[in-house]
């Protein structure tokens, strides 16, 4: 009986570095096992009807396979480019890219494993993480992007000058014994646009001192319909803009932010481009309303608070949230 393999799915437009790897295990046999959805997000051991399966054949390879009527499902290896074809498995490789709507993947092959175990994000270098966040102060003034390291092949397996092979047989269905203790209960997806809103951000401004400026930075904390500010240090002077000025009398009070029309808080970043708005909010500070801002993307990385009336470089809030990273 062939043994199930492990394998990492690498989603090329994730902007976090969390949410770009997956560890996995195909299953062999048809079985319910590792699938992906019409949106191109991983399923796990679930019944929906997906758009494509990912499992292994009686001879050891890695199947794509596309059940009946089901959304277009695209293969690209080396230059060469599939139309999956309905209920015909195709074999894949690895490095093997695959595009489902607008999500792609590319396919890391490692090897057969004995035991089986669930979906699980590629950790992050602990010390990668701690150096982000030493910088993460300097980055919302001077723009700069840590990345961490991401999933590796032990050596490649792709031939550039193979095709893409397409079986006319049927699968034969084999099983493998799961425990039920093994089986999530949910995906592992990206966050949707509302959890990315809440949580720290970067908040900076510029002041004037003695005929000198200099940015004084903190973090604002969005708790639902709530904020906290707090700066790193005591401000000296008189801001060059005044927008963020309430931040710093008023280091909490609340907020009300009210997504974009075209938008639903389940909708992930992936969706859109730099310079969309998501939402606009409003914060409130001893009863008042006290300053409007658009929360947008900002580029591939980062959002960021805008105002039409105080646009500039003399003040920023901003989130940063992931890195790409190369296998």
């Amino acid at each position: 009986m062939p043994k199930p393999l492990a394998i990492c799915i690498e989603n090329l437009n994730a902007r976090s570095r969390a949410s770009r790897y997956l560890r996995c295990v195909a299953l062999p046999g048809r079985q319910p096992g590792l699938r992906l959805d019409k949106s191109g997000s991983v399923l796990w051991q679930r019944e929906d009807v997906p758009a494509c399966e990912l499992w292994v054949s009686a001879d050891e390879r890695l199947m794509l396979y596309r059940q009946e009527g089901m959304v277009p499902v695209r293969l690209e290896r080396a230059g060469r480019v599939l139309d999956a074809p309905f209920a015909k498995p195709v074999v894949l490789a690895d490095q093997d890219q695959i595009t489902i709507g607008r999500r792609r993947l590319r396919i890391h092959i490692h090897g057969e494993v004995s035991a089986v175990s669930p979906l699980a994000a590629l950790p992050t270098s602990p010390r990668a993480v701690r150096r982000l966040a030493q910088a993460a102060a300097t980055a919302v003034v001077v723009g700069t992007v840590m990345t961490v390291g991401g999933c590796k092949t032990a050596s490649p397996t792709i031939d550039v000058t193979s095709t893409i092979e397409v079986l006319e047989a049927p699968p034969v269905i084999v099983t493998v014994e799961v425990t039920p203790d093994e089986i999530p209960t949910s995906t592992i997806d990206e966050p949707s646009i509302s959890e990315l809103i809440q949580g720290e951000w970067m908040a900076a401004q510029v002041y004037e001192t003695g005929g000198e400026q200099a940015w004084y930075t903190g973090t604002l904390t969005i708790e639902g319909d709530t904020y906290t500010f707090k700066p790193f240090d005591e401000v000296v002077g008189t801001s060059v803009n005044d927008a963020l000025d309430f931040l710093f009398a008023n280091p909490s009070g609340e907020i009300a932010i009210d997504f974009a029309s075209n938008l639903s808080t389940e909708d992930v970043l992936d969706d859109f481009n730099p310079g969309d708005v998501l939402a606009t909010c409003v914060f409130h500070a001893d009863g008042k309303a006290s300053e409007e801002f658009e929360i947008r993307v900002r580029d591939g990385d980062n959002l960021e608070f805008y105002q039409w009336a105080s646009e500039g470089w003399l003040w920023r809030i901003v989130k940063q949230v992931g890195g790409s990273a190369a296998p």
